[in-house]
């Protein structure tokens, strides 16, 4: 390690460790407790498959990797693969197509119902097992949204991500902080603040208990600094006071804060609180 680099504090890290999911893989491993990749997985996938398909069995579900299964039915198969966080239909034979045309790729959202146009290109002895399969791709990917949601609501899960620039340590980003934000990850790797320019870089999700997440309070978990700030600002939102004075009042709580970080945190402050006259200028 070099002499200058900065050590990270308990709620920052300076680089992302293997166990870190992205957030589509996240999508796959909450339950919302967390899911450990292997048989739990397996196990995971072949009790909701269960729970929610009338034609389950327990021989449909196969395990393909740490992160990947198959549910099979006749010789169609959805694979749920969680190192990609998606999933896909295929036949069962490696050169074999579910397609009349005998080489297209089948769309599961397009398919799903017994009377979806995709279906009419689809080979007809194949049409009831895709529909089956695909209709289960469709609850299972809504019902994980909400097993994640509530995964990071309930400390099972910590939304980290580097704020601002690709050179930030990754900090934590509270769930009320991230529904503020619009992120597509198939288009950029970056999330962008809906009411403003704040970005956050790389964000990605690390597997916890409930016990090392703190949620006591209804920023905790977040870099302190940054919660009381909004806090503030949220209190007074049009009565802004100079950074110069919060500076003081901030090292009070915080003795070895530097002034750049204090002020690199400011405008995300006034994005995430909506205080938006603390941002005028004269805020010095």
């Amino acid at each position: 390690m070099m002499v200058h680099e900065q050590l990270p504090s308990p709620h920052e890290w300076t680089r992302a460790n293997p166990d870190w999911l992205t957030i589509p893989q996240a999508m796959f491993f909450f339950s919302p407790e967390h899911v450990k990749p292997g048989a739990e997985f397996h196990a995971f996938v072949e009790r909701r498959y269960r729970e929610m398909s009338a034609e389950a069995e327990s021989r449909s579900v196969a395990q393909l990797s740490d992160r990947a299964v198959s549910v099979r039915r006749d010789q169609v198969q959805l694979v749920v693969d969680g190192s990609t966080g998606k999933m896909h239909l295929e036949h069962v034979e490696r050169h074999q197509s579910l397609m009349a045309d005998g080489y297209s790729d089948v769309e599961y959202l397009f398919v799903c119902e017994p009377d979806a146009p995709g279906l009419e290109a689809v080979e007809p002895g194949l049409r009831s097992a895709v529909v089956e399969l695909a209709s289960f791709a469709v609850k299972f990917g809504l019902s994980q949204k909400q097993n994640f949601a509530q995964a990071l609501e309930q400390g099972h899960a910590m939304l980290v991500g580097r704020w601002h620039d690709l050179t930030e340590p990754f900090r934590p980003i509270h769930p009320d902080q991230w529904r503020q934000f619009l992120f597509d990850p198939s288009s950029s790797p970056i999330a962008r603040a809906a009411n403003g320019d704040v970005q956050i870089f790389s964000p990605m999700v690390i597997p916890s208990e409930p016990t090392s997440v703190a949620m006591a309070s209804p920023h905790s978990g977040v870099d302190p600094i940054l919660s009381w700030l909004i806090d503030q600002m949220r209190s007074n939102p049009d009565k802004p006071r100079s950074k110069s004075s919060m500076l003081i009042e901030a090292r009070n709580l915080c003795a070895d804060l530097s002034e750049r970080k204090f002020f690199d945190l400011w405008k995300p402050a006034v994005s995430l609180s909506g205080a938006a006259a603390w941002s005028k200028p004269g805020r010095r």
